[in-house]
């Protein structure tokens, strides 16, 4: 704790143990107040003056708190020097304060000094203000009792004198204020005085004028809260005899001059009144009362103020009287040679002192002091002032009751000063002034306008005895005076009922019946005589008459109706009659209060039927004239020849009287009386009543004549009028902008507010309007345009002297507000209410506007031109700036928040919210942020919002209750519709406690809200950047578009609104190391109260503003690091985030079960979803270690005891196993939605309401009722309803009032239960946010070894709650996206937990298993998703997620995902059974059929995303079904056959999926390929593929081509559209201008799943004849796609993609499945360049025989290449040997196919036939292939046997080779493992790439035997005839009639060079076959070892120079 901040947290503790108590709190007092009592008992001493360290510190050695010495600069010594002459203290002292200074200077925006200067007042004003917190609390029974003990304790250790030298605490406190007077007076006039240096000698050394200015102002302000400390010292603690005889003397020296002579004064009156009287006093008391007795009747001149003196006397007198009760001596013992009430009757003869206590004394308290006061702390003032007042009261009482011999002596002089008054001829001058009229004068200033404070006058019998004693005076003066006396007594409800019972009486000598006959008889006087005049005395008398009247009347319903019922009396007549005549403008102005008070409502919300008699009545007496107009509109603006403009009425008197004596007490009065006439209420309330407003605008004369002569007579002219009381014409203009805002409150409440104008309260000004014009079309214009609501907008918006005198008000300074705000309230009102003028012109402007358009001059044709306000504004731009600086008004809250409602509504204009492009620095940037930095106030204006920001209002738990609207009768009413009592009495009987308390609540927390809500106004909308919002928080605009954050300890710094709201979310929570470190030895223990308890509802807007800032792409980056690294934000506010919610004690609510407050679930779910933008950003950019600090809070961490015992919880128990924190909060969230029916039963009267009609929507867009429209709607039909006499009798009225009851509590029920709902579905949402963020993106983050169990656990918490009956299907299609990335984890991450599990290498014999047991799984999660799905009414997207989670469930507890089995036909492991097993058991129980038909229907009939998810299902669970197949499987039931296929084919599903890929998707991805497809296409591209992998799954299972063909798939295969969508191989992508995928990738996408399921169900009958066929007919009807596929060439280059090689894999083993279709393979191609497809597969055999691969590319690539290469040629070389052989040939014998061999020895290959070098060559490659692929895979197999041997490098290679994730982290055993699975996978590759090449090799090996034997080796024509090949005929014919001679002479003659092309081809062949014979072929060859043998052993003769033999096939 700071030495300069220790005082000021004492303080914050103190007011807060005011309200609430708690045990660590009140120890935490305890230890502070031990340790700081010295402190306070030396009480603001300071350390004098050292010159020596002033001389140490001048050579720059400062010494540290520690001792040590540091070095300071010559700046810093300065300084100190400086702050120590300055303030007067020790140079130690200025030492430490400069350094404070330094660390706050950049929070405050001040310099050092003045900082330093800053902090020292505040911190000395808080240990003031902790002593009077602390005395006042002691005495204050609503304090807690704990508390109070604690203060009573402790003041009486503080004010205990401990020796006989020491000064007793209040005369401490005088020394204190002695001496700072001095020092002000030091600085200020540079008085000598010892120790002080004066202002000029400061200057002189350079400090600065501001610098003592501001000292000078904090040292007064100091002292005035010093005399006000003593005044409740004085009256709570009291004095002692000694301390009242020191006050005494000091009372002595009193002089007006000192700012607090009169608190000063009062201490001496106070400290009288406490001193003991219960016992006699001591000689030592008794020898000090003889001194006061001394001073206050003694002759001494010492005294300043002989006023003061003789009020002292007074109370001095009352104490003598009471202890003369227990001390009888006490008159002689003073020397009174008469009793004390004589003594004191003498001294009131002669001085009497109340006129000096009325003009001196109460009026500093009640601001009616004729001399100017200087206003130096308003809240402190405000405090003292309330002191005086009850020490008055005290003293006012004790003289009527114990002193009243005295009252009767004043009143006898003050009769027979009359009589000689009278006589002499002064009496009717109002010239007697004596005692009694004094005071009387006095109480009448006492308690005027403090409701009920005299009550005690009525009640008490010694005061009544006063009040009765006083009938009797006959003097007109005296009865004046009395008369204003009671009339102040009278203030407040039972005071005035008092009075008026009291006026009643009949035995009463001054009844009203005399009164009123009083009135009656001068009115008639002065009418029969016209030019005579009314006395002064009489005009007195009648108005102070008329003034009690006025109390009477205002305070008591009971006595206004009496009054006003009374036939014989004629109130209302009796005082317009007089006011019609000729009488002063002061007494009309006093009959015009007297109509005011009895034109108030009975009740709120109505009009009474004494407003409109009073209408009669003034237009009878023509107050204001009316205009001479007949028809035409007026706009309420009468010209020339319709106005008299000759003074009448009222504006004669203020013409001609009024203006000549400056003061305006009619006019005055007059609107006052407008006020309370027109006030304005929405129409249809509670009592059916409609306003003055509407009242009176279907009068004949309206309204608009009054308004008018306000605005041109009063308003607009009273600037020009001159005033003696600047107070009057301030509060002449309060009442005219009252009147003007009243106007546009009732014209936005009948019409602007979006009700409908046929309402039948307006039935009688539409028939006005209709008969206006005779034009119905126009009557709704006519009758909005009359109402002078319209009149004062069109004033307004046509820029007129109106406009700029509201413009005038609104640019008031408001330094002036917070000057004379206090002394001239109506100063600050007048401001206030053209501030709300404005503000409601914002809401109304855009009706005016409309409305003038929609009329297109057709009734309003000579309407002025019209502007919105923010365009006038534009005009006015320091009008916006002095606006924006309102929000530092410090005297009226309201116009702080009205500042701010209005810079909202400017900053959401269209003309302030655009790019300024004036030239300069603040140029670019937006217009309004432009006008506001660049203005003088710009730091101002931050200050203000900052200051506003951090000023706290003290709340109990009520009031936070009513603040977040936890009281759940008023938490379905949204906006401001719960504000209405008359609405709260028809829902809840009564208003609501909340209700009376938010009334009375200041506005502090609304400014605070506002100011809030506008800056995420202006974050959320589509603002010209930067917004008004940057500019506030504190962004550096200047750099846009990049922004960043101007940190307050930086030279360019200042506290902005950023620093202060997170100021205000740091209070109560933990630091950044965790814990606080609370200990019970702490004694600087803090106990804060964080701001989510505190103010919920302004935690959550802070925290909404924080996220609209992180999650804004220009604010982002800089505040989320700012908050990440100079705050601690994030991991700090999760810590202290409680895992409980708060909720108010149920006896503060009355009910016993509370609601979660909507506002904390919203609070909470702001800061979730913050923490998971943190964690996605913070992953993102790789700064683990904050994202781990977070996932280990939320997912590891448990919560502690501590965390979850908080006193607010709504359940807690902390004897349960703690949870991590994402648990506990997952467990106190509800997922019930709105159960609970609705029932519109016994609706009988208002059956035809429709409730639509009244829907709004609130700030989250939650759809809501409003209340207050459906009331209003009741009520005009409960009035049909009487009307058309069906509810006229008592019994129909009863029920038509109970029925509106019943559908306005149902409606709220309603909005109650939508609104905790959707701030529940918010905060599950905010939740799942951070489990897919950390289950996402920071998967990798969360501890691996337990991550799974984490995902277990959420999983198994998650279930119970999402599948309870009552889960709200909104709350769980949030939890199912959890429960999707859930599971998709877990797949994803089984093999990597599987490596975490291993010991060590594993050879295979276990399998790991997962962590959960079989059962856990199946239970809590497979049963979960199944009854998820199965669920009644679940939503599609619902569906959609659960089915993608059960096809990673089953993919997870898949035994081959993630499996390694090596061995073809392996069993499942005991393990994997038991999981697939148990999966098939839990589906049996929960339904196979149910399930099915639900997933079948989605797959078949659901739309899109969830048709693809279902597929997908599909497959995944037709793929478990096929493991019933086995033993297992049959054990728990299975059919024979996939279950799966059996339904889909049993309920016709499989035929439809099938007949719709033709239909649907196939038409579909026609459309995608084209250049501009529709975006409704593209789900079909992933259905169809997803209904291809179904459909390949089913070809897979058991008899499942079978069913496959019976559903019409091959029909459907061939009738494909898109398989001839193949686009140009050759295309350059970069060409295209398609957005999304390329036509070709679409392609591959849908083509590839086609021929591999094609080729899927070849494989499965390859011998079935008619399968044969369908396929032919599949190659026939895509010809041209299979070509462009043959033909394709760019497979094998670097672009060719691997669906490009997939797909030529596919077409090449379609053509070798065809190889015998003879006729389908010759047939000819037109246009294809080639003769059939034989001749196309012919040359692909050639291209592929000799390609070359893996140059320039690396090695997987080349690895990828050269397996596609070996996979088309086998195919090629099977469809060769097919052909070749002769044995399949089918069709016609007449059609032949050759495979062309070139039979030209010397000719080396040509593009149609293929050589046997070419043969050869591509025979020793894939030799070399072999045995390079067998060697590796032995080398492969010797590792896996004995991977311990490894080294560690070669280890980690193969290691990283696998792509395992974060493989670092594995130990050298894991990454062995890892490695040895990698080996055999690798491994498993080899060995098929083995099995393929010997499948070349056989094929070539028999080609080339084939080739031998036909074309060079038989010796007979015998062989060749024997031969059944037919395809080599011809060459072979050719071959051997060389060889027998009678070949043609052109081949004999070839036979020589062919001689040596067979030998060098014998000797090629044998190279090749030396390599085949070195090969191991009995380790890999299996069942294609004999055939291999063969053909090599009949190769290897021919080489060697035999003859090739025939050799059959067979």
């Amino acid at each position: 704790m700071s030495e300069w901040t220790r005082f000021a947290e004492l303080q914050a503790l103190v007011t807060s143990l005011h309200t609430s108590v708690s045990g660590p709190q009140l120890k935490t007092l305890e230890l502070r107040l031990i340790k700081h009592r010295p402190n306070l008992r030396r009480f603001l001493h300071n350390e004098a003056k050292d010159a020596a360290k002033r001389d140490q510190i001048k050579t720059g050695a400062i010494k540290r708190p520690d001792g040590s010495t540091e070095n300071a600069n010559a700046a810093f010594v300065a300084a100190v020097i400086a702050l120590s002459d300055t303030l007067n203290i020790s140079e130690t002292d200025a030492v430490s304060l400069l350094r404070h200074a330094l660390k706050q200077a950049p929070l405050l925006g001040r310099d050092a000094l003045e900082t330093a200067v800053h902090e020292y007042s505040r911190e000395r004003l808080a240990l003031v203000e902790c002593l009077s917190l602390m005395i006042s609390g002691a005495v204050d029974q609503s304090v807690p009792a704990e508390a109070r003990r604690v203060f009573q304790h402790h003041m009486q250790e503080l004010f205990s004198v401990t020796s006989a030298s020491e000064k007793s605490f209040p005369i401490k406190v005088a020394d204190a204020i002695a001496s700072l007077g001095t020092h002000i007076d030091v600085l200020r006039s540079d008085t000598c005085a010892d120790g002080y240096v004066t202002g000029s000698k400061l200057k002189g050394e350079g400090v600065t004028e501001a610098l003592i200015s501001l000292t000078v102002d904090g040292a007064a302000k100091l002292r005035l809260t010093l005399s006000g400390l003593l005044l409740s010292i004085a009256q709570f603690v009291k004095l002692s005899f000694a301390d009242a005889v020191y006050f005494a003397n000091l009372a002595q020296s009193s002089n007006t001059a000192d700012p607090i002579w009169v608190p000063m004064g009062m201490v001496v009156i106070a400290g009288l009144q406490g001193l003991p009287t219960d016992s006699e006093l001591t000689q030592e008391q008794l020898s000090h009362v003889k001194t006061l007795n001394t001073l206050v009747f003694g002759t001494s001149s010492k005294w300043g103020l002989k006023g003061l003196q003789d009020t002292i006397a007074i109370q001095f007198a009352l104490f003598l009287k009471q202890a003369r009760t227990t001390t009888p001596q006490l008159e002689q013992s003073l020397g009174y040679h008469e009793n004390i009430e004589t003594k004191m009757s003498l001294v009131l003869s002669n001085t009497p002192p109340f006129q000096f206590m009325k003009d001196y004394l109460v009026s500093w308290a009640t601001l009616d002091s004729a001399a100017p006061q200087q206003v130096v702390d308003v809240d402190a003032e405000t405090e003292i002032r309330e002191h005086i007042l009850s020490i008055f009261h005290k003293l006012a009482t004790g003289f009527f009751s114990l002193l009243g011999r005295c009252v009767r002596t004043l009143k006898n002089e003050a009769e027979d000063l009359e009589v000689t008054s009278s006589l002499n001829g002064t009496a009717q001058q109002g010239l007697v002034n004596s005692g009694l009229r004094q005071l009387l004068e006095f109480v009448q200033l006492l308690y005027r306008d403090r409701p009920d404070e005299g009550h005690i006058f009525w009640t008490d019998p010694d005061l009544f005895k006063f009040l009765r004693y006083m009938l009797d005076v006959r003097a007109a003066t005296i009865m004046t005076a009395y008369l204003d006396a009671l009339a102040s007594l009278a203030t407040g409800p039972k005071s005035a009922a008092c009075a008026g019972e009291f006026f009643s009486t009949e035995h009463s000598k001054l009844s009203w019946e005399a009164l009123f006959r009083s009135l009656d008889l001068t009115a008639k006087h002065l009418a029969a005589h016209p030019e005579g005049e009314m006395q002064v005395g009489e005009v007195l008398l009648q108005r102070a008459f008329l003034r009690l009247l006025t109390q009477v009347v205002k305070f008591s319903d009971v006595a206004r109706m009496s009054l006003y019922s009374s036939a014989h009396l004629q109130v209302i007549n009796t005082l317009f009659n007089l006011l019609t005549r000729r009488i002063s403008v002061d007494l009309k102005a006093a009959l015009f209060s007297a109509i005011a008070a009895f034109a108030l409502p009975v009740e709120k919300g109505s009009v009474s039927d004494i407003a409109l008699m009073i209408w009669r009545h003034l237009e009878q007496a023509e107050i204001v004239p009316r205009p001479a107009y007949v028809s035409g509109f007026h706009y309420g603006t009468f010209p020339s020849h319709v106005v008299s403009t000759r003074p009448e009425g009222i504006r004669y008197d203020m013409e001609q009287v009024e203006a000549q004596n400056q003061l305006y007490p009619e006019t005055k009065a007059f609107l006052v009386l407008l006020n309370t006439l027109l006030v304005a209420i929405k129409p249809n309330q509670l009592t059916g009543a409609v306003d003055g407003f509407s009242t009176r605008l279907s009068a004949p004369g309206g309204i608009n004549h009054y308004v008018h002569f306000v605005v041109e007579e009063v308003f607009l002219k009273i600037h020009n009028r001159a005033f003696i009381s600047g107070d009057e014409k301030w509060r002449m203009i309060e009442y005219s902008m009252n009147l003007f805002d009243q106007c546009l409150k009732s014209f936005e409440f009948m019409y602007a507010s979006g009700g409908s104008l046929d309402n039948p309260a307006y039935a009688q000004l539409r028939a006005d309007a209709i008969a206006t014009v005779q034009n119905p079309e126009v009557a709704d214009t006519i009758m909005i345009s009359a109402h002078p609501g319209f009149s004062l907008m069109l004033r307004i918006l046509s820029g007129g002297p109106f406009l700029k005198k509201l413009f005038e008000l609104a640019s008031v300074d408001v330094q002036d507000i917070n000057r004379f705000g206090r002394k001239c309230p109506a100063f600050t009102s007048s401001v206030k209410l053209a501030l709300r003028v404005l503000l409601r012109t914002f809401s109304v402007q855009k009706f005016i506007s409309d409305l003038i358009a929609t009329d297109a001059g057709q009734y309003l044709k000579n309407s002025p031109t019209v502007a919105s306000v923010d365009q006038l504004l534009a005009f006015y731009k320091d009008t916006v700036v002095r606006i924006a600086l309102f929000v530092n008004c410090q005297v009226d809250d309201e116009v702080c928040l009205l500042s701010v409602n209005l810079l909202t509504a400017i900053s959401q204009s269209a003309i302030f919210n655009v790019v300024d492009t004036a030239p300069g620095k603040y140029g670019k940037i937006n217009r309004l942020v432009t006008l506001l930095d660049s203005s003088d106030f710009s730091h101002q204006i931050v200050s203000g919002f900052v200051n506003r920001l951090e000023m706290e209002e003290p709340t109990d738990l009520l009031d936070v209750n009513e603040q977040l609207g936890t009281d759940s009768r008023l938490a379905g009413l949204k906006l401001d519709a719960w504000k209405d009592p008359d609405l709260a009495i028809v829902l809840f009987g009564s208003v609501p406690a909340s209700y009376t308390a938010k009334e009375n609540a200041g506005l502090t927390n609304l400014i605070r809200l506002a100011i809030l809500d506008l800056l995420v106004e202006n974050l959320l909308t589509n603002r010209a950047f930067p917004t008004v919002s940057h500019f506030l928080l504190g962004y550096n605009i200047k750099k846009t578009p990049v922004v960043e954050i101007v940190e307050v300890n930086s030279q360019r710094g200042r506290r902005c609104c950023l620093h202060t709201v997170l100021d205000l979310l740091r209070v109560g929570t933990l630091g950044a190391g965790g814990r606080s470190g609370m200990g019970d030895t702490d004694l600087d223990l803090d106990v804060e109260v964080p701001l989510f308890y505190s103010h919920p509802k302004l935690s959550e807007r802070c925290f909404r503003l924080i996220y609209e800032l992180c999650s804004d792409e220009t604010t982002s980056s800089n505040t989320m690091r700012f908050l990440r690294t100079t705050e601690n934000f994030f991991y700090r506010q999760l810590e202290a985030m409680p895992v409980d919610f708060v909720v108010p004690q149920a006896s503060r609510l009355g009910e016993p079960n509370s609601v979660v407050s909507s506002t904390q679930l919203h609070q909470r779910s702001w800061l979730m979803q913050l923490i998971a933008l943190e964690l996605h950003v913070t992953t993102l950019i790789g700064q683990r270690s904050h994202a781990q600090k977070l996932l280990d809070l939320l997912f590891i961490s448990p919560v502690s005891d501590m965390e979850k015992a908080n006193p607010f919880a709504l359940s807690s128990n902390r004897f349960e196993q703690p949870l991590t924190k994402m648990l506990e909060i997952l467990n106190s969230l509800d997922f019930s939605g709105d159960q609970q029916s609705v029932s519109r039963a016994n609706v009988t009267y208002f059956s035809d309401l429709d409730i639509s009609n009244f829907v709004q929507f609130d700030e989250y867009n939650y759809c809501m009722y409003d209340i207050r429209a459906v009331h209003s709607f009741l009520l005009t039909k409960q009035r049909q309803l009487e009307k058309q006499g069906n509810a006229t009798g008592v019994y129909d009225r009863a029920r038509v009032k109970a029925e509106i009851g019943g559908i306005l509590q149902e409606l709220l029920d309603r909005n109650s239960r939508t609104e905790n709902l959707g701030a529940r579905i918010h905060c599950i949402y905010a939740w799942s946010l951070i489990m897919r963020t950390a289950f996402g993106q920071s998967f990798d983050l969360l501890p691996a070894d337990s991550r799974e169990e984490k995902s277990y656990e959420l999983l198994k918490n998650i279930f119970p709650k999402f599948n309870a009956s009552n889960a709200s299907n909104d709350i769980c299609e949030y939890m199912a996206n959890v429960i999707l990335e859930l599971l998709h984890r877990l797949r994803d991450d089984r093999a990597y937990q599987a490596m975490l599990q291993t010991s060590g290498p594993s050879r295979g014999e276990e399998v790991p298993k997962l962590k959960s047991t079989v059962d856990a799984l199946q239970q809590n999660i497979l049963k979960g998703l199944l009854d998820g799905i199965l669920r009644a009414e679940s939503s599609p997207s619902l569906r959609e997620n659960l089915y993608s989670a059960l096809l990673h469930y089953l993919g997870f507890t898949n035994p081959e995902d993630g499996e390694l089995e090596l061995e073809a036909g392996k069993a499942l492991t005991p393990y994997n059974a038991s999981l697939v097993y148990g999966n098939l058991s839990v589906i049996a129980s929960a339904g196979w059929d149910k399930l099915l038909e639900t997933v079948c229907r989605d797959a078949a009939a659901a739309d899109r995303v969830l048709k693809t998810a279902a597929l997908s299902l599909l497959e995944a669970l037709c793929q478990l079904a096929g493991y019933q197949t086995g033993a297992a499987g049959a054990a728990v039931g299975a059919e024979k056959g996939n279950q799966v296929v059996s339904f889909m084919v049993k309920r016709n599903f499989l035929s439809g999926f099938v007949g719709s890929l033709v239909k649907q998707e196939d038409v579909a991805i026609q459309a995608l390929m084209q250049s501009n497809p529709a975006p409704e296409n593209w789900p079909f591209l992933y259905i169809f593929e997803a209904k291809m992998s179904l459909l390949l799954r089913v070809a897979q299972q058991r008899d499942g081509m079978e069913k496959l063909v019976e559903a019409g798939l091959l029909d459907a295969l061939v009738n494909l559209k898109l398989i001839d969508e193949r686009p140009d191989s050759d295309a350059d992508p970069m060409d295209s201008d398609r957005q999304g995928l390329e036509a070709t990738e679409i392609y591959y996408m849908t083509a590839t799943p086609v021929f591999e399921l094609l080729w899927s169900v070849v494989s499965s009958g390859y011998e079935n004849a008619p399968l044969l066929a369908r396929v032919s007919q599949f190659l026939y009807t895509h010809q041209e796609t299979f070509i462009a596929i043959l033909k394709n060439k760019n497979a094998l280059t670097s672009n060719g993609s691997a669906a490009a090689m997939q797909e030529l894999e596919l077409a090449t083993a379609f053509i070798a499945y065809l190889g015998s279709n003879r006729e389908l393979l010759e047939f000819g191609i037109r246009g294809s360049g080639y003769t059939s497809f034989h001749n196309i597969t012919v040359s692909l055999l050639m291209h592929y025989a000799s390609a070359e691969v893996g140059h320039g590319v690396g090695r997987e690539v080349g690895l990828v290449q050269e397996r596609h290469v070996q996979v088309v040629l086998r195919n090629l070389l099977s469809y060769a040997e097919i052909v070749s052989s002769g044995e399949y040939a089918t069709g016609p014998s007449d059609v032949t196919v050759s495979l062309v061999f070139s039979m030209d020895l010397t000719q080396k290959q040509d593009k149609s036939r293929i050589s046997a070098q070419t043969i050869l060559k591509s025979l020793a490659r894939s030799v070399d292939q072999y045995q390079r692929a067998t060697d590796e895979h032995r080398s492969l197999s010797h590792k896996a046997a004995d991977i311990q041997r490894l080294g560690v490098d070669e280890i980690n290679d193969i290691a990283k080779r696998a792509g395992v994730s974060l493989i670092d982290e594995f130990s050298t055993l894991q990454r062995q493992q890892v490695a040895l699975q990698e080996l055999k996978k690798e491994g498993l590759k080899r060995g098929d790439d083995i099995a393929v090449l010997l499948q070349i090799i056989d094929n070539l090996l028999l080609l080339l035997w084939r080739y031998f034997e036909f074309c060079v080796g038989t010796d007979s024509s015998a062989q060749l005839e024997a031969s059944n090949t037919r395809f080599m005929r011809a060459g072979a014919a050719a071959a051997l009639a060389v060889t027998s001679g009678d070949a043609p002479s052109h081949l004999a003659s070839a036979a020589s060079a062919e001689d040596k092309d067979v030998a060098k081809l014998r000797q090629e062949l044998s190279g090749a076959l030396d390599k085949v014979a070195r090969l191991d072929l009995v380790s890999f060859c299996g069942w294609a070892l004999c055939l291999i043998e063969i053909n090599f052993h009949f190769l290897t003769e021919w080489a060697r120079g035999g003859t090739c033999r025939v050799y059959s096939d067979a």
